[in-house]
């Protein structure tokens, strides 16, 4: 039987960093698998199809900006303290993301745009991964 005195004991273990820290670690990781159904659906964070490319572009069949994979398996995440960044080492990332007016290229979103906010994706990833460790943290 739990006693206030031993929930409160696990909420102050809740707020220790130990638990952001799992947090953050389990969020590159799932965040990279969310990557990663983005280019297997062609969608962006937003649930948006990504704009098809022109016909000569697509040589091997493959689906849009991903005819060698470099840039899907470029993707790198790293968690630090409280937040996670995920880095795309591919020279066209930015660009493709983006978008480049001058060149008339789309932008083909990957990850979330900070001024558009996280996208139903990403916060669903968010949520899956802070209630799995609230539960286990506050299990009794």
């Amino acid at each position: 039987m739990s006693t206030l005195h031993d929930y409160i004991a696990k909420l102050q273990r809740v707020a220790d960093g130990g638990l952001v820290s799992a947090i953050a670690h389990d969020v590159a990781t799932e965040g990279l698998k969310v990557i990663d159904r983005g280019f297997a659906t062609e969608t962006d964070p937003y649930g948006n199809h990504w704009r098809a490319l022109k016909e000569p572009a697509r040589t091997h069949g493959s689906g849009i900006l991903d005819d060698t994979g470099v840039m899907r398996r470029a993707f790198f995440a790293f968690p630090a303290g409280t937040s996670v960044r995920f880095v795309n080492q591919s020279v066209q990332a930015c660009a493709q993301n983006y978008g480049r007016r001058e060149i008339n290229l789309p932008s083909r979103r990957m990850l979330p745009d900070v001024k558009m906010g996280l996208g139903f994706k990403w916060m669903a990833m968010l949520d899956r991964v802070v209630r799995k460790h609230m539960r286990e943290a506050l299990r009794p």
